[in-house]
């Protein structure tokens, strides 16, 4: 999709990183044939990876031309994920913490026994 001039922003990985975005498109919408192979895209990434929902926006030249909640947000009452879904992150930030720890070290900001 990047060939397209879009970027297609994916909270794919909503329910392991607890990622969501504000509902309201600021922009213009997506042709049909593009939104349908988004969907046709995100349904597969999906069942690939045993998702149970997401929240994505399709994002071009920093507006939000698309979003939709697939699956969904609460498996166990059935609610579907929508784009205003906040998702929990549980302790997913711990390893981005470590990443950003580890590259200061690198740079030699920090020292790593500090």
């Amino acid at each position: 999709m990047e060939g397209s001039g879009f970027r297609l922003a994916l909270a794919f990985t909503a329910t392991l990183i607890g990622l969501s975005v504000v509902a309201g498109c600021t922009g213009p919408t997506l042709d049909s044939s593009t939104r349908s192979k988004v969907d046709a895209d995100v349904t597969a990434l999906m069942q690939l990876r045993h998702v149970n929902g997401v929240t994505i926006a399709v994002v071009r030249d920093g507006k939000t031309v698309h979003e939709k909640g697939y699956g969904l947000r609460d498996a166990a009452k059935h609610l579907p994920a929508e784009p205003s879904t906040n998702y929990e992150i549980g302790s997913i930030t711990k390893e981005f913490t470590a990443a950003a720890v580890m590259q200061l070290v690198e740079a030699g900001k920090v020292r790593l026994d500090a």
